[in-house]
């Protein structure tokens, strides 16, 4: 869903003009999506976006975004973090092929009273819960993107064995399941029990 997808020819490209930090006769896409969390750098990215003539259709996560990251977009609306499908929709109308997320996500929300009344997933995002498992996924906007979970950077893998252990305890009985959503690619990677064996305890 995020990073670098095959261009729309119905939408143009524009080739990268001397100043843009990418290989000669690379082209950038005229539409750029982009989902908001927290912090600035949504929002320095959207103007940075926006200065160089790009049209930035902007979706802003509840209670995280700052609402000024609109002033920079296109278009723009509000999802909940469990609103994939809202944002596929979302992209698609506006014909954007090339998105990506930015800012901080609060996970501790998560376990508050009411969180997912505002977060409630849709269709898409009700394929990561089931009645007898979690799924847990993590982002990560790294240039990197290992070829298999098994070669996914030892720390990562770590962290994801952390979230899969105090889950567990969270729903006993449950399958806990981990993956590792680079967004670069992008590329969804699906950790075995295998890839976070041995990685527990932390030190």
């Amino acid at each position: 869903m995020f990073g670098v997808a095959v261009p729309d020819r119905r939408f143009p490209q524009r080739p990268a003009s001397p100043r843009d930090d990418v290989p000669p006769g690379a082209t950038i896409p005229s539409r750029i999506g982009l989902i908001a969390g927290w912090g600035d750098y949504p929002i320095i990215l959207a103007r940075t976006l926006h200065e160089r003539g790009l049209a930035v259709f902007g979706l802003g996560v509840r209670g995280h975004a700052d609402p000024v990251i609109r002033d920079y977009c296109r278009e723009f609306g509000w999802i909940g973090l469990g609103q994939l499908g809202r944002a596929v929709r979302f992209f698609r109308r506006h014909g954007v092929a090339h998105a990506t997320m930015a800012g901080k996500i609060h996970k501790v929300i998560l376990f508050q009273r009411w969180a997912w009344l505002r977060h409630l997933p849709d269709g898409y995002g009700l394929r990561t819960f089931a009645p007898d498992r979690v799924l847990v996924v993590d982002f990560k906007t790294g240039l990197r993107v290992p070829p298999s979970a098994a070669l996914a950077p030892v720390g990562h893998r770590r962290q994801m064995a952390a979230y899969a252990a105090v889950l567990a305890q969270a729903f006993p009985g449950r399958r806990i399941e981990a993956a590792l959503l680079y967004t670069a690619a992008p590329k969804f990677l699906l950790l075995s029990e295998k890839d976070m064996e041995g990685l527990l305890p932390l030190d």
